[in-house]
């Protein structure tokens, strides 16, 4: 039809409608021309789209709840798997307490914990305790940087520094400390000594002084033997030392992490020695920047906390 229909009904006239029967629409005066019968089976046979049906019962309700609930949790799920870990190592390292990545666990998070605890296996199969080799208590691989001492009186860390290629797939240079369990008698023994001392007895720095360590813990943390081969530092010493000199004196212009693991006995070391390094202020750069440090802990005496200073976290 030539005429426009965007402002007018249509009025039909005979032969198509007769007088007595009344259009369902309102009628404006404008007059058309005698419809085709195409136009008046079309108009007779739109129906309006129903709408959608509503839930009858408390069940059907909740259903349909769930079912969005799936789908909104896929869709965030199939995100977080897009993303590159380059991009959010800071959240990973718990920079947010890992809020909205526990439950359901974030699949980065996952493989990063993963990743950590296969360093504190590494841990234990990188020493040698072999009471007849004339090397036990050293590091039985080259390449690994080992502190703590003979096998038979300290527990063993090993420490690791990420490469080039690993470091940009990480978004930084990974500090990696890893401390195993325990293994000989005499830290058997030290498990056992579980009467707590304060933390600043051994003169590592706490603003609180209700802070305190189990006692077997801090001395395989602090004690020294200078007569010994492996312990004339203590494994703090060695610790502190080697990492101050990595981020300030190796990388002192990148960005660098500290990730300290461990498991069993292992993994309390390392939430001390986490504690430790940001209370000593060594994660802290010349420019007032903090280092991240992030203690991932596997079946050892680890709670969530932090410490006075920002900049470390702690998953145990």
């Amino acid at each position: 039809m030539a005429n426009s229909l965007s402002n007018t009904a249509l009025t039909f006239t005979a032969p198509l409608f007769q007088p007595e029967k009344q259009c369902s629409f309102p009628v404006l005066a404008q007059k058309f021309q005698p419809a085709s019968p195409t136009i008046l089976y079309q108009l007779s046979t739109t129906r309006l789209t129903p709408p959608p049906a509503v839930p009858k019962t408390k069940e059907e309700l909740s259903s349909i709840i769930h079912k969005l609930e799936r789908e909104e949790s896929t869709a965030k799920a199939k995100q977080r798997n897009e993303r590159e870990l380059a991009d959010c190592w800071r959240e990973m390292l718990g920079e947010d307490d890992w809020a909205g990545l526990l439950d359901p666990m974030d699949p980065l998070l996952r493989n990063e914990l993963i990743r950590y605890g296969v360093k504190a296996q590494a841990c234990y199969d990188a020493f040698d305790f072999d009471p007849y080799s004339k090397y036990c208590g050293s590091c039985r691989f080259p390449g690994a940087s080992s502190s703590s001492g003979s096998a038979w009186r300290k527990p063993g860390t090993t420490s690791r520094v990420s490469n080039d290629e690993t470091s940009r797939k990480l978004g930084r240079r990974d500090i990696c400390v890893a401390w195993r369990g325990t293994v000989t008698r005499l830290e058997w023994v030290a498990d056992m000594m579980d009467f707590l001392r304060p933390i600043s007895s051994d003169k590592i720095p706490s603003p609180d002084p209700t802070v305190r360590v189990e006692s077997g813990f801090l001395d395989l943390y602090t004690d020294k033997d200078e007569s010994c081969k492996y312990c004339k530092f203590s494994a703090r010493e060695q610790i502190l030392t080697e990492v101050n000199r990595l981020i300030n004196e190796v990388y002192p212009k990148e960005e660098v992490s500290v990730t300290i693991t461990g498991h069993s006995l292992g993994g309390a070391l390392a939430l001390l020695s986490a504690y430790d390094i940001v209370e000593t202020g060594i994660n802290m750069r010349g420019d007032s920047r903090a280092v991240p440090v992030c203690a991932f802990t596997f079946a050892g005496r680890g709670w969530g906390m932090r410490g006075s200073k920002p900049g470390w976290s702690c998953w145990g």
